[in-house]
């Protein structure tokens, strides 16, 4: 079996508020771990870093209650703890959700994260998923809500040509105070998640240990042996539409009889 290559972290969320009660949506990134020296890119290989160790503990942090599930190495010279880092990645998912949230509703509640191991070649998991439990959940402020579908794309760009070239998250349960007068992301709003993402990826870049090694967003397939390191952050101006959120919740008809 091969070992792990990269990270698999998701934010996971619910709506609680009765409208749209049994929604769910979830963000997520994939996150790699580099020797210092190794290439800039933009074009990567994802390196086998060895075994994963599975375990099971229940541990209790600031922010978190946190169910482990699974050790691994680093490529350093000196020992990293695993939950020193894995912590450190959560937290920083903390930070990056509290801020986004200023352009989501209220009836939506960021509850949990999830960092899992990628086999290298195939995008198994190598363990389950360790999950951080938020112990209290982060809410928009604003209680005017869009649809579910209607979310806001943050791309992650490089300058590689083509779908390989770009990853997105598409921030979900928005405010209806993202659209301006025109009916677009209002200015103001892109250049807050723009900025949130792009504080997000250097504070994962910023992990213990970043003398012997770098941590690194990156931009690929699950099983891919490459990927793309983004060198930008991008957000339009136009709404998205991701047609699977909005799916749970039975629809309410109004019916009116054909004389």
């Amino acid at each position: 079996m091969a070992g792990y290559g990269h990270f698999y972290v998701t934010a996971q969320g619910a709506y609680t508020g009765a409208a749209w009660l049994g929604e769910t949506a979830q963000i997520g990134v994939r996150l790699i771990v580099r020797s210092i020296g190794d290439s800039s890119g933009p074009i990567v290989p994802v390196v086998d870093r060895g075994p994963v160790a599975l375990v099971s503990e229940i541990r209790d942090l600031t922010l978190f209650s946190v169910t482990s599930t699974f050790k691994c190495d680093f490529p350093s010279a000196a020992p990293i703890d695993t939950y020193d880092f894995l912590d450190d990645v959560a937290a920083d998912t903390h930070a990056f959700l509290n801020t986004i949230k200023a352009s989501q509703n209220n009836l939506f509640r960021w509850n949990a994260i999830k960092i899992a191991p990628i086999e290298v070649g195939t995008g198994k998991y190598l363990a389950p998923a360790s999950v951080y439990t938020l112990k209290t959940a982060l809410s928009g402020g604003v209680a005017t809500a869009m649809p579910p579908q209607t979310a806001v794309c943050v791309s992650l760009r490089s300058p590689v040509l083509g779908k390989r070239g770009r990853g997105r998250v598409y921030v979900p349960a928005l405010k209806t105070g993202m659209a301006d007068t025109t009916g677009k992301v209002a200015s103001g709003e892109r250049t807050n998640l723009a900025n949130a993402m792009k504080q997000y990826a250097t504070d994962l870049g910023n992990l213990p240990g970043a003398d012997l090694f770098q941590s690194r967003l990156i931009v690929m397939s699950a099983a891919s042996t490459t990927g793309v390191l983004p060198s930008e952050v991008r957000v339009g101006d136009q709404f998205d539409v991701q047609r699977r959120r909005e799916t749970d919740v039975a629809e309410n008809y109004t019916i009116v009889p054909l004389a």
